[in-house]
């Protein structure tokens, strides 16, 4: 079933303030823009999600595939580490479905 625009807007900046992040090409928050400008640190993983300290959520790169757990990277310690989201539901649970 299809979404009509006010529903594909909602949708869009609902998933904009949850993963703070765009696929907007001019966004200071281009998800792609960001992977590259963060290079080091998303070394061996893909940024999915910046939460306005500094901190990284991400999935880790494994022979070439994304790994279904989520991990944050701590940039006090600039270490990744295992999170409590053992998938990108368990994420969106937490973060967006249950407000």
């Amino acid at each position: 079933q299809k979404l009509d625009g006010k529903c594909k807007g909602w949708f869009k900046n609902k998933l904009q303030d949850l993963f703070a992040v765009s696929l907007e090409e001019r966004s200071d928050w281009n998800l792609v823009d960001l992977n590259y400008k963060y290079d080091a640190i998303r070394n061996g993983y893909v940024l999915i999600s910046e939460n306005g300290s500094g901190d990284f959520y991400g999935f880790k790169v494994v022979n070439g595939v994304c790994d279904s757990k989520i991990y944050f990277y701590d940039h006090e310690v600039e270490t990744w580490q295992d999170s409590t989201h053992s998938n990108l539901f368990d994420y969106l649970e937490k973060f967006a479905l249950s407000n």
